[in-house]
């Protein structure tokens, strides 16, 4: 594996950590406050206890966890339309992909969650939530696309 994408595995890595632990630091002061559940662009139609505070980063570390197991037994990821040949190599960079833009994702998810349910960090707007998806979508078509076609 590339050492330019090691590195920024590990830094996406550190960065979910630190944002899953962030909130558990101040979970007692949450108490009280309202957790915005869900948004219809950047109205909250519903508020939730904390509880999301500790969900999220455990959804975020399993995910996480079954990507890096893809990661290391490609054999277990199915990519229809790549040559055998060229399976395990595709399988990896797809995995290390998706588990680069998963840990940015979460990341960011739970910063701006905990920002919107304390007002101390910058609102971001919906629509970055959508891009980061669109991007992860785009990155992983390209990979198995270049790869078929190298077939």
């Amino acid at each position: 594996m590339n050492r330019t994408v090691r590195l920024v595995e590990e830094i996406l890595a550190v960065a979910l950590l630190l944002a899953a632990c962030y909130p558990l630091l101040y979970y007692g002061p949450l108490a009280d406050v309202a957790v915005p559940k869900h948004m219809s662009g950047d109205m909250i139609d519903s508020y939730g206890g904390r509880t999301i505070f500790i969900w999220l980063p455990v959804l975020a570390v399993a995910i996480y966890g079954l990507l890096w197991f893809a990661q290391k037994h490609p054999r277990f990821v199915n990519l229809p339309g790549v040559s055998p040949e060229h399976h395990d190599a595709v399988s990896v960079a797809v995995a290390s992909a998706l588990k680069m833009w998963t840990a940015a994702l979460f990341a960011l998810l739970s910063l701006g969650l905990y920002g919107l349910a304390t007002g101390k960090i910058l609102h971001l707007p919906s629509w970055w939530i959508y891009g980061i998806i669109a991007a992860m979508t785009l990155h992983v078509i390209l990979l198995v696309v270049m790869a078929s076609r190298k077939a």
